[in-house]
């Protein structure tokens, strides 16, 4: 999910104003979707934070579905080779 479309979602820009529900739910999804692709790399949180320069508070914070910076959200997708909006351009 691109940067640019959570922003749209976090603004409430998709069509009304987000729900907390709605943007809890976001944010645990997307926190379970870094941790399934860390654990197939078999990488610990600390490995991970060591790849992207954050910390493994803040791996696990994002992981557990809590506010983490959008910096930061872009360090660890990049450490994971996935691809964001911003990587694109």
């Amino acid at each position: 999910m691109s940067s640019a479309f959570y922003h749209k979602l976090k603004l409430g820009k998709l069509g009304g104003e987000m729900s907390a529900e709605l943007f809890i739910a976001f944010n645990v999804t997307f926190g379970k979707l870094v941790r399934l692709e860390r654990v197939r790399r078999g990488w610990r949180q600390a490995d991970l934070a060591e790849k992207a320069g954050v910390t493994q508070a803040e791996v696990s914070a994002l992981e557990r579905g809590l506010y983490v910076a959008p910096a930061v959200r872009h360090r660890i997708l990049r450490a994971l080779d996935l691809s964001t909006e911003e990587s694109q351009r």
